[in-house]
């Protein structure tokens, strides 16, 4: 039942690629059908195998990105402080988002010199960020 809407999607895929592609490297359907059956296998082998590293990669993401180091508690946590305080946190991501947005337009796009930036335009982008699109969207 998986692979039905999977195989209409790929013939239709497949109907629209060969258009662009010059005939003697178009790829026949049922090639394709088999490549797509064995990355399915594939995929489906790994998720189901219970070699232990594969479950802890499965169920642990940022598994073998712990070391010995990290096992000791740590005096600040980011995603305490987010779970914590979620609105502080929102206002304070608005907030640096929308005065680096301006500091790029001045920057980047307007060709302003670092030493002539228009600091109370970015100033007041900041209290927008955090006023407007941290307390009051993110309330």
């Amino acid at each position: 039942m998986l692979r039905s809407p999977f195989i209409i999607l790929l013939l239709l895929l497949n109907q629209q690629a060969n258009g662009f592609v010059p005939a003697p490297q178009r790829k026949n359907i049922t090639s394709l059908l088999s490549e797509s059956k064995s990355i399915l296998d594939n995929i489906l082998d790994k998720a189901t195998s219970n070699n232990e590293s594969t479950d802890k990669l499965l169920m642990d993401p940022l598994a073998d990105m712990t070391t010995d180091a990290d096992d000791a508690p740590s005096s600040w946590s980011y995603a305490e402080f987010a779970q914590t305080y979620p609105n502080v946190n929102n206002i304070g991501i608005a907030t640096i988002k929308t005065a680096s947005a301006d500091l790029l337009a001045q920057v980047a796009i307007a060709h302003t010199p670092v030493s002539d930036i228009d600091w109370e335009r970015a100033f007041l982008f900041c209290a927008f960020g955090a006023v407007y699109l941290g307390a009051f969207q993110y309330w």
